[in-house]
């Protein structure tokens, strides 16, 4: 389409008023009301010189975005720096003009260029990512169960910033899975066997990654986060609106299960949940499901019941009453000539709500 502008922002560099633009752009199409703030932790704030931010203007007005934010991964022995696809959106008198595949080529070229090898993320626009050269798979489901506070969900539901109509379904939905699940409300006793100690407490980093390297063992290919300390600190410690508690269940010095757990809108998210067994998860799952139990209407988790790593969480949230909800796809593009046939198995791919949730668009 002629008159179409397609710009590369220095991200490092974006001023504020730009900043604001781009904030808003999103807020105006999706009912938000998210600020700049959370933008520039999202990213000016973690290897902002590999994050890519790309635009598309027709005679000055915004019409388009399309971001990869810089997120570390884990693929077996390797750590690299890949990219999530973020804030893809554009207007839609604009759609079927072919403007946002030749968005996405600025952005994956951005990529190459800051030696990124590996983009993703997740969508329900499956056709079109297809297009841009993206695998599909099916490797993130939710995992649901209801809390004993449903009044604390339904408020935010209806009180959140979003359309009427939007309002309304999300009611609805919750209302509904109110009658199906309501026999799930009492949390089973899971005892606590010799030498367990479950503990709500910073979680060492030392600890997490001997965690992981034993996990790495048993699971060559696993891809998951790269739990560092730079990254944790980032992305849990210094969120700018969501508040995280880390839980860790601990078998004399070993730790043997982990999770970050944040509440939102009425939900308690297990965001990143790791255990070495179907007890370990049994009985973090059931601390967790009694601390937040009055404080929420609902319980959320997202793993991936194909990866064989999260086989004993998959277990743990059937005896707990958690119920499979909706599932999302993961779309992955490798950029490199190394033909990694490993990124295209979905038993390699550990994912957790981590990977998605709390970014600012």
């Amino acid at each position: 389409m002629d008159g179409i502008d397609y710009i590369s922002l220095d991200v490092p560099a974006i001023p504020a008023d730009q900043v604001n633009e781009l904030v808003a752009f999103h807020n105006s199409y999706y009912h938000t009301q998210r600020h700049s703030a959370q933008w520039i932790w999202q990213y000016q704030t973690h290897h902002a010189p590999k994050a890519v931010f790309t635009i598309a203007r027709n005679e000055g007005r915004l019409i388009a975005t399309q971001a990869m934010m810089p997120i570390p991964l884990r693929m077996g022995p390797v750590s690299i720096l890949s990219s999530k696809s973020e804030n893809t959106l554009l207007l839609p008198e604009y759609r079927g003009k072919g403007i946002m595949e030749s968005l996405y080529e600025v952005a994956v070229a951005e990529c190459g260029q800051k030696e990124i090898s590996l983009i993703w993320g997740f969508t329900e626009a499956v056709k079109a990512f297809r297009r841009f050269g993206f695998s599909v798979l099916p490797a993130a489901s939710f995992y649901r169960r209801i809390g004993r506070n449903p009044f604390v969900s339904l408020r935010h539901r209806l009180l959140k910033p979003a359309s009427v109509k939007q309002k309304v379904a999300s009611a609805a939905g919750y209302v509904l899975s109110l009658f199906k699940n309501w026999r799930a409300a009492p949390t089973p006793h899971v005892e606590r066997l010799p030498g367990y100690r479950i503990l709500q407490h910073r979680i060492d980093p030392r600890d997490l990654g001997r965690f992981k390297a034993r996990s790495r063992q048993l699971f060559p290919q696993l891809i998951s986060l790269e739990l560092d300390s730079d990254y944790v600190e980032w992305r849990i410690r210094s969120h700018p609106f969501l508040k995280y508690t880390e839980y860790q269940v601990v078998w004399n010095k070993t730790l043997k299960a982990y999770a970050f757990v944040t509440q939102f809108q009425g939900t308690a998210s297990v965001s990143e949940l790791g255990a070495e067994g179907e007890y370990d998860a049994t009985l973090l799952l059931a601390r967790i499901l009694e601390d937040y139990g009055n404080r929420c209407g609902e319980f959320s988790i997202m793993v991936n019941p194909g990866c064989p790593a999260a086989l004993g969480i998959v277990a743990a949230l059937r005896v707990l009453g958690f119920r499979f909800s909706d599932a999302w796809n993961l779309v992955v593009r490798d950029l490199s000539n190394d033909h990694r046939s490993h990124l295209s198995d979905l038993s390699n791919w550990n994912t957790s709500a981590l990977w998605t949730e709390g970014y600012s668009m």
